[in-house]
């Protein structure tokens, strides 16, 4: 499956043109079958331009790449009471930017991928039917067949800590984070010792992100929007003595509003950290808060950023590789918001950019 002869050319048209040393491709992902939209990203001004789309399959709302960008792995998730969604992956041209299948695995309602540091294998969370599927991934990555393993209700997703040993899964409908042991070499996952990590009833673990330099995690919470950082052992793979904080301002008032915290990233130099705040209702949040973090790995509340009403149910976020760009993907606004990084970690939006619809997931590559 290949982009249009014309789209491939006006991409190597984009990239060859000396002006635009300063423009790096994203990629866009959505909910309910809607396209994979590829833009062009401005890293001077933090403008988005789209350029094309591809059609990847139902629900291409996350994404996994290779080392060196020239793969994607993406989920296919469906809604219920669909079930069977699938996992692709695709090669990148790194000259004109064509997306090409090279395979389709089908799978429950994935969720989200990762993908092993060795890049031999990929890693799935079935939000449905509470499992993780470990594929293996061939030279030419194409994909295997996947070994499921039940893991809790609503898992939803699937973390390969630094080492590549220890492997962590948030179970939203559980209250636990699921603990196991990686064999690299075979691709089999063991339960750890203790095999959870226990939150409190109604709490809801989403995501998880690992500091830079400490051995800490963040963990950001849907169901009462709450932010966890636990204690982490890289010699163990295993997490303790969590401590919480909410993700919305104090002024907020319980039963307000729905709310549901969604994602969560922190600088690369770990000075701050953001969480995305998200409600369906007219008057609820919809924002990223942004925390200072301690040189202990503390964090402090600081400010809730909606980009003057243009976040728009923000289910997804990412830090651009310069660090010093925050693009928001808002699920209900079928857009994206782009934002600088200030040096004191506050966000100045740039702009606010239609994309496809139900938009889920983005990312600026490094070209």
């Amino acid at each position: 499956m290949r982009f249009s002869a014309r789209f491939g050319a006006v991409i190597a048209a984009l990239l060859l043109n000396t002006a635009d040393a300063q423009r790096k491709l994203a990629l866009v992902g959505s909910f309910g079958g809607y396209p994979v939209e590829t833009m062009s990203f401005d890293m001077e001004t933090g403008s988005l331009s789209s350029v094309g789309n591809t059609f990847a399959g139902y629900g291409p709302d996350w994404f996994a790449f290779s080392r060196d960008y020239s793969k994607v792995f993406m989920t296919g998730e469906v809604d219920l009471p669909l079930t069977i969604g699938s996992v692709t992956s695709w090669s990148i041209d790194r000259a004109s930017g064509q997306l090409e299948l090279i395979s389709n695995v089908s799978l429950d309602t994935p969720t989200h991928v990762a993908l092993h540091p060795s890049e031999r294998w990929i890693f799935t969370a079935s939000w449905a039917d509470g499992t993780t599927s470990v594929l293996p991934v061939k030279p030419d990555g194409s994909l295997g067949s996947p070994t499921k393993y039940s893991v809790g209700e609503h898992v939803h997703e699937t973390v390969i800590d630094p080492t590549g040993r220890f492997v962590l899964v948030p179970c939203l409908g559980s209250d636990y984070i699921a603990q196991f042991l990686f064999d690299a070499e075979t691709g089999v996952l063991t339960p750890n010792n203790p095999p959870y990590a226990k939150l409190v009833p109604g709490t809801g673990p989403r995501h998880l992100i690992f500091h830079p330099s400490y051995q800490i995690v963040y963990e950001v919470n849907e169901v009462n929007s709450s932010i966890v950082t636990w204690d982490y052992s890289f010699s163990t793979g295993t997490l303790s003595n969590p401590r919480y904080i909410s993700t919305l301002p104090s002024s907020w008032q319980p039963g307000s509003s729905i709310q549901y915290a969604a994602e969560i990233h922190i600088t690369r130099d770990a000075r701050y950290l953001y969480a995305s705040n998200r409600s369906p209702n007219a008057t609820g949040l919809n924002n990223i808060a942004i925390y200072d973090v301690s040189p202990t790995g503390q964090l402090f509340p600081k400010a809730w950023e909606s980009g003057g009403g243009d976040i728009n149910y923000p289910r997804y976020f990412s830090i651009d590789d310069s660090n010093r760009w925050l693009l928001v993907a808002n699920q209900l606004g079928m857009s994206v918001t782009t934002f600088e990084i200030l040096p004191n970690g506050y966000l100045r939006k740039a702009g606010n950019y239609p994309a496809t619809n139900l938009t889920s997931f983005v990312t600026v590559l490094p070209f």
